[in-house]
């Protein structure tokens, strides 16, 4: 895999994930506006939603790609994927939606009925849309990514803005809105972008108990694997408070710059793996394995060193005001984990390979280490340590993943330097035009 060769693909998933900065300037802006605790109420909301289709989309959208590539198969497998997705989705939704008074109250925080009662709504408008990235994925439709996106954080922002303008400030209600609107016109746009490469049949030769060995260990896995990503605000709003959620929700929003550029590595490289593995071409398994990882890596290393230095705490103290400046410590000691994200992008092949196991042990590992840090840390009490508990969970689960995919493959831990030659190829191609 030479970077070369797919640098249109690259160039436009870096440009979507550009869209993501961007709408972080926009998140900044918000938290002007926006008081700690009622930001960590939307951090509530965002986190569980995003688990939850998390989990769905393993166990239903993943099969799209796995059992999809198949033509006779293709259009039996979207049936069962968007059926089970939908199934999955609202009925979760719904289950949280009428236990939400007992579990506000188990977390002391009686606000929290108003953050699960949005779920059902943001689930409905959010279904189309994921169920429609599976094939702009699975067909490398980097454009129609960027131009999905764009859609969705222009008119979060668009919104964003006038709301400002008009009323000078931000509540949580007010934040949930925007979020309506931006998923309900979002998935409107992915559909027209996808629907000529969806088609639906109930006739096939693949087996619904086919589908479903697959499916529920990777809704078993991605349930566990995520858990220390998504579901730790609920864990600081048990031991802390709803300020600290929001402070800790806004250093973690400044580092999804660094998640949802491994997602988009992970977007492109899982498909390619599972067409290499097809054909049986090891050789370019090991190279898509390699570069990319080591690509990613060298890339964090030098913005991590860059951040360290002082550029994270000048930024967040210009453009932050001064009831968000406890996010410098946890911003500056979460970003420690970028370096291991590359290492987590194992898993993707470890999947390809149909190695969920591994990775299921993997995460278990991690996830009950990270979370018992996490209860540490909420029994010593100490806000500016809360970033710790992701960070053992990412480390953690990298050298698990390194560990299984050395036998299984020639990467070694040597070889996250092995892209250097290649981006300075590149970066010295494009200063010569």
């Amino acid at each position: 895999m030479k970077v070369q060769e797919h640098i249109g693909k690259i160039s436009w998933s870096l440009a979507d994930k550009a869209l993501y900065f961007i709408y972080g300037l926009v998140t900044i802006v918000q938290m002007n506006f926006l008081e700690p605790s009622e930001l960590g109420l939307y951090g509530m909301l965002i986190a569980i939603n995003t688990w939850l289709f998390i989990v769905a989309d393993s166990f239903a959208l993943t099969n799209v790609i796995q059992f999809g590539m198949n033509n006779e198969n293709e259009g039996k497998v979207n049936t069962i994927s968007l059926t089970l997705f939908v199934l999955l989705t609202m009925g979760t939704s719904f289950i949280i939606y009428i236990l939400k008074e007992p579990i506000a109250k188990s977390f002391g925080q009686p606000q929290m009925t108003i953050v699960l009662q949005q779920l059902p709504l943001l689930s409905f408008l959010l279904i189309p849309r994921s169920f429609c990235l599976k094939f702009i994925y699975k067909h490398h439709l980097m454009f129609k990514l960027f131009l999905i996106d764009l859609v969705f954080f222009g008119v979060m922002s668009v919104i964003t803005f006038f709301i400002i303008g008009t009323e000078k400030h931000l509540t949580f209600s007010r934040m949930v809105e925007i979020y309506y609107w931006g998923s309900l016109f979002c998935s409107i746009v992915s559909i027209i972008f996808t629907y000529r490469y969806i088609k639906f049949r109930i006739i096939g030769k693949i087996k619904l108990k086919e589908i479903l060995k697959f499916s529920f260990p990777m809704m078993a896995l991605s349930a566990v694997h995520t858990l220390p990503k998504q579901l730790d605000v609920l864990i600081i709003q048990y031991f802390f408070s709803t300020t600290v959620v929001g402070i800790y929700y806004s250093a973690k929003t400044l580092f999804r710059v660094f998640e949802e550029t491994v997602n988009a590595a992970i977007g492109l490289v899982y498909p390619a793996a599972v067409r290499q593995l097809e054909k049986q071409d090891y050789e370019a398994f090991n190279s898509l394995l390699t570069k990319s990882i080591s690509f990613i890596f060298v890339s964090f290393l030098v913005i991590v060193i860059v951040l360290e230095l002082g550029l994270s705490k000048f930024f967040i103290t210009t453009f932050l005001p001064a009831r968000y400046l406890l996010a410098i410590d946890q911003f500056n000691l979460l970003i420690i984990g970028a370096l291991g994200l590359p290492l987590m992008m194992i898993s993707t092949f470890l999947n390809s390979l149909k190695k969920n196991y591994l990775v299921l042990i993997s995460v278990s590992i991690s996830t009950i280490l990270s979370f018992t840090t996490f209860l540490l840390i909420g029994k010593i009490g100490n806000e500016n340590l809360v970033p710790l508990g992701y960070i053992v969970y990412i480390f953690t689960s990298g050298v698990l993943f390194y560990f299984f995919i050395r036998k299984l493959s020639n990467f070694k831990i040597k070889n996250l330097f092995f892209s250097i030659k290649d981006i300075t190829n590149f970066i010295l191609n494009i200063l010569k035009k």
